[in-house]
């Protein structure tokens, strides 16, 4: 492709098995870092068992040719951001035990996961039953059901575990919600906020659980059904204003007009009056108001809205960018992407499209879904910590009818 449509000036060429790459006035190739997988600082290995049970086993090499992991394991995902993820499980402690003949049910399964950080440290001593990244530079780690959060060094923030921990924190305070509570954990203790509003017996006629798809379904009926420790959205039939579900609870003490999920537990988007904005499970604004929302979850650490007649991005603390006239975004995992201008939304399928749109998608599959921003024709990709970045030149209109 011509280097006019690139920052950097440099013509971007794809080559088969090496990919995108820049070619420069002299004709030298180099590979493209906006398109190129990030690769951590430790070399990734096969490392088999010989308990004749054949998987793929991998372990990492730290610079000194040393095994950091005591064992192979299933999974190793390096993140941009900086750690490896490590998912294994106890199958081999099971099957070099003798407790497995021919094989064994999942239950028998305990998962353990836990991450390594570019130091080449393993976070913790214990390996978690669950272990998910969250957009504030956190890892939500579980054991028997209760959670806490660790840091990239491997600190814990609370003493203890805590039944139902958001995923929200604002400085070192965190909320936890159970039994009809609601909880503010910091690692000086943890302090009862209020208790929720019980839905009544006699109210439950006049409400409706809303389930997968937008399908409604009365709550006398839902509650049947409900999984535990399960967070459900429901409506009030008479004026369809909205509320948050929780074990026989309403979260919130006000009524929207709409309400949805963001990906951050303890984190919602809440509509009153054609403004939408976040809000806690505390019920507190979170950052301002903006008049639309395009993409109702975080990607990369942000969300896209409109405002103003422009798009902006606001991250899970509510801080905005504004004032650009196009977007592009890819979700994690999703081999797709959109373009919005104007009030125009396009969807193109991996592969569909010009070579610039081909282009932006796999800058965006690269980083794992995230946004390309245009301002006065620059795409701006922007990380996970806010930072723009310049790469494309192309006017909106030229990128639609190339």
């Amino acid at each position: 492709m011509d280097a006019s449509y690139f920052v950097d000036n440099k013509e971007r060429v794809f080559v088969p098995y090496k990919g995108w790459m820049t070619r420069d006035s002299n004709g030298v190739e180099s590979k493209d870092e906006f398109t190129t997988d990030i690769k951590g600082p430790f070399k990734d290995i096969p490392d088999p068992l010989g308990h004749g049970n054949y998987h793929t086993l991998n372990n990492l090499i730290d610079h000194d040719g040393k095994k950091i992991l005591t064992k192979g394991v299933r999974h190793i995902t390096f993140y941009p951001e900086g750690y490896y993820y490590i998912d294994d499980n106890n199958e081999d402690e099971l099957i070099n035990r003798g407790d497995v003949r021919g094989g064994f049910l999942t239950k028998d399964y305990i998962e353990q996961k836990n991450i390594v950080n570019t130091a080449g440290k393993i976070l913790s001593d214990i390996w978690f039953d669950d272990l998910t990244p969250m957009v504030n530079g956190y890892f939500r780690v579980s054991i028997n059901g209760k959670s806490n959060l660790m840091d990239i060094d491997g600190n814990l923030l609370l003493k203890v575990y805590e039944k139902n921990l958001c995923d929200y924190i604002k400085g070192d305070v965190v909320f936890s919600f159970h039994d009809g509570l609601l909880f503010s954990n910091s690692p000086s203790g943890q302090t009862q906020i209020r208790q929720f509003d019980p839905v009544l017996e006699n109210d439950m006629s006049n409400l409706c659980l809303i389930i997968r798809w937008g399908k409604l379904c009365p709550l006398a009926e839902a509650i049947k059904n409900i999984r535990p420790n399960s967070v459900y959205m429901i409506i009030r039939e008479t004026d369809k204003k909205m509320n948050i579900f929780y074990e026989g609870c309403v979260i919130f003490n006000e009524w929207y007009d709409d309400i949805r999920f963001t990906g951050v537990k303890g984190l919602f988007l809440v509509k009153r009056e054609n403004s939408w904005k976040l809000l806690d499970i505390a019920e507190r604004t979170i950052g301002c108001v903006f008049d639309n929302i395009i993409t109702s979850h975080f990607i990369h650490n942000h969300m896209l809205v409109q405002n103003k007649g422009n798009y902006a991005v606001v991250n899970y603390q509510g801080v905005v960018q504004g004032g650009f006239t196009s977007a592009m975004w890819a979700d994690k995992g999703v081999w797709g992407m959109n373009i919005v201008h104007n009030n125009r939304q396009e969807h193109y399928f991996h592969g569909q499209g010009n070579g610039i749109i081909n282009y932006a998608q796999q800058v965006l599959t690269s980083m794992r879904g995230g946004f390309l921003l245009e301002k006065d024709s620059i795409w701006y990709l922007i990380d996970f910590n806010g930072y723009l970045h310049p790469i494309l030149k192309v006017s909106p209109k030229q990128l639609l009818d190339l």
